[in-house]
């Protein structure tokens, strides 16, 4: 009788934990060891409770449903808080980003205000449901506004490990240039380029994408931002976007990238196209560049070029984007516009910067040593708009900047930037053209 009470108190103790706890296990290795529990009872006990989960069945009126409870384990490293089932069938993650900046002009004419800026602090919620089914949603406070920026879900059950086929839907990036589908916790310049105003950025749609070892390719259809308002719009545009990118060369120091994409967006509605740009600074917002409205727009289309070179710590990233707008009422024009980049950096202190083959992109480092990464930074870069009748301005710069990588979650920037606007650089009349102006800017950055 005392055996059979202790077999009974070990069963309705182990009943009401999730197996995979160390103490449930050292127990039944007890109760074996001591001759309290026969071989055969540990046995049975341990089936009852695998690594898949313990089955309860549950009677609900005349129907019986089982209920399989899987171990959950709970982590908090530097990518973030996360959760996941020991099956690996749902997982749970939070992420975030906050950016504090500073910037101090020196120009001739226009002012531009000194100051500092919340410029992005953003939460990521990641989660897993069923395997195979992934879900991100992003919300952000940027400047002082907040926003919806993805909210995506992606099924990988189409395709193998070997043979991957994604399909994405919702609001996300549009497939299109390496500097606009890198994060900017990963950027080694403060800001984008210049060619970032010539690319699209994130829309709801529907994308399909695949990979080998050796490149990557997706399509996607697209409407509007989730931030449009259709009903004030009119009929919404949409676009096809596509970008594939080759790596013909990829070991632990070493890679070679190419890259091509393309869209076409189709516009309904008002019809009006603007493209317009900043100095490459994220405090002050005079836009320099500024086509203006361009009304009778039907289409635009966008073609890009990438290339880059990885030599252990140094790497080279060049990028070339094309715009053209379709204006085919008579008398309007259809302008070309262009902007390019090439980017050069050196980490000092010997680390690699990581390579994402799945997307085609570039991302952070981990710090050898306890002292932080350090990493040198120049830039050149140039925007044109200017064309048939249309005087946006154009403008080059070149930027140099230091980062140092405290470890893989904080990171402190600085950069200098010199630059040169044509004549047609007048914010559409808001200041003067002509101008060169000089900007220092830092930042303190967290990612987790």
């Amino acid at each position: 009788m005392h055996r059979f009470w202790l077999v009974f108190v070990a069963v309705v103790i182990l009943s009401s934990t999730t197996f995979g706890d160390e103490p449930d296990r050292d127990l039944l290795r007890v109760l074996r060891d001591n001759g309290t529990i026969t071989e055969e009872q540990y046995q049975r006990l341990a089936a009852q409770r695998t690594d898949d989960g313990i089955e309860n069945r549950v009677d609900e009126g005349n129907h019986n449903r089982v209920v399989t409870e899987v171990p959950v384990t709970f982590s908090l490293t530097d990518g973030g808080l996360s959760a996941k089932t020991t099956d690996g069938r749902f997982a749970f993650r939070i992420r975030g980003r906050v950016h504090w900046q500073y910037a101090h002009y020196e120009e001739a004419t226009s002012q531009l205000g000194d100051g500092t800026e919340l410029r992005r602090a953003r939460l990521e919620l990641h989660s897993t449901i069923q395997k195979h089914w992934h879900a991100v949603v992003q919300f952000a406070l940027d400047g002082g506004r907040s926003s919806l920026k993805t909210a995506a879900l992606r099924y990988d059950g189409l395709g193998s490990t070997s043979r991957p086929l994604d399909i994405i839907v919702g609001q996300f990036k549009e497939p299109f240039s390496i500097s606009r589908q890198s994060s900017t916790n990963y950027l080694p310049t403060i800001e984008r380029s210049y060619v970032a105003a010539l690319t699209p950025s994130r829309a709801i749609g529907v994308a399909v994408t695949t990979r080998r070892d050796r490149w990557t390719a997706t399509l996607g259809v697209f409407g509007e931002s989730a931030t449009s308002d259709a009903a004030a719009e009119g009929d919404e545009g949409y676009s096809v976007a596509s970008r594939v990118t080759v790596v013909p060369v990829h070991d632990d120091r070493n890679v070679v990238h190419f890259g091509l994409s393309g869209a076409q967006r189709w516009l309904n509605g008002d019809r009006t196209l603007q493209v317009s740009s900043t100095a490459e600074t994220g405090v002050a917002d005079l836009e320099f560049l500024d086509t203006g409205t361009l009304a009778q727009t039907h289409s635009v289309g966008r073609v890009g070029a990438e290339a880059a070179l990885r030599l252990g710590s140094v790497l080279i990233v060049a990028e070339w984007v094309g715009l053209h707008a379709t204006r085919p009422r008579r008398g309007n024009r259809d302008p070309f516009f262009y902007g390019h980049s090439v980017e050069a950096t050196w980490i000092v202190t010997g680390e690699v910067r990581r390579y994402r083959r799945d997307k085609g992109v570039f991302v952070g480092l981990a710090p050898k040593s306890d002292c932080g990464g350090l990493e040198l930074v120049a830039r050149h870069s140039r925007l044109d708009l200017n064309d048939d009748g249309i005087r946006g301005g154009s403008a080059e710069s070149v930027t140099v900047g230091v980062n140092w990588y405290a470890n893989k979650n904080v990171r402190v920037m600085t950069s200098y930037t010199f630059v040169d606007h044509d004549k047609h650089a007048d914010a559409s009349g808001a200041t003067v053209g002509r101008q060169s102006p000089q900007i220092f800017e830092a930042r303190v950055q967290l990612n987790f």
